[in-house]
C-alpha cells in the first residue's frame, strides 16, 4: 500500500490504492460512487443502491444515537418510496415525472404520497435530508466510436459552469 495523501481523492482509481480495498471491492463500487462533488446525493437521480445505503446508513447512526425503533427494513422501505415517487405513475424515470424541486418539501411530498411515511421512514429521512440534494452539477459522460477497426473511448467528467473536471481516453 501507499501512506495516505491527508487529502480528497483527485479520480476514483484512487481508491484501488486504500489499504485492504480488493480489485472486487473497487469493481462493486464505482459505480455507485463519486470523488466530485460537495458530498450530497441528487434524490432524482441516485440509483436504488445509493439510496439504500444511505438509508440504512442513517439506521446505523440512529441505532447509535440510541434510536432502535428503525430498522434496515424501515430503510429499504423507504429508498423504494423515494423511487416509487419520483418515477410517477408509470414506474419509470422519464420526461413526465415531477421530481423534488426542494429538500424542505421532501418529507411533505414523501407524506403525501400513496400510503405516506411510517414514523419510523420518517425518522429516517428527517437524519439523511441533508445529505440529499435536488440537482446536479458534475455529468459523466461516456462515448464511444468506431471507425472500421480502430474504437476509441472517452469518459469525461463535466461540471456546470466549470467545464472539464476530468478526461480519459483509451
Amino acid at each position: 500500500g501507499y501512506p495516505p495523501k491527508g487529502n480528497k481523492f483527485s479520480n476514483l482509481e484512487e481508491l484501488k490504492l486504500v489499504k485492504d480495498i480488493t480489485y472486487d471491492d473497487y469493481q462493486r463500487l464505482r459505480n455507485s460512487i463519486t470523488v466530485y462533488g460537495e458530498g450530497r446525493v441528487n434524490i432524482n437521480t441516485a440509483s436504488s443502491n445509493v439510496l439504500t445505503a444511505l438509508c440504512r446508513w442513517a439506521v446505523d447512526t440512529l441505532n447509535k444515537k440510541g434510536v432502535s425503533s428503525v430498522t434496515y427494513a424501515h430503510a429499504d422501505s423507504l429508498a423504494l418510496k423515494i423511487i416509487d415517487f419520483r418515477d410517477g405513475d408509470d414506474a419509470v424515470m422519464v420526461d413526465d415525472d415531477t421530481p423534488f424541486t426542494d429538500n424542505s418539501t421532501i418529507t411533505a411530498a414523501l407524506g403525501g404520497f400513496k400510503e405516506g411515511l411510517s414514523a419510523e421512514e420518517e425518522t429516517i429521512i428527517n437524519e439523511i435530508i441533508v445529505n440529499f440534494a435536488v440537482k446536479s452539477n458534475n455529468f459523466l459522460i461516456a462515448a464511444t466510436g468506431n471507425a472500421g477497426k480502430i474504437k476509441s473511448k472517452v469518459v469525461v467528467v463535466y461540471k456546470r459552469g466549470g467545464g472539464i473536471l476530468y478526461w480519459h481516453e483509451t
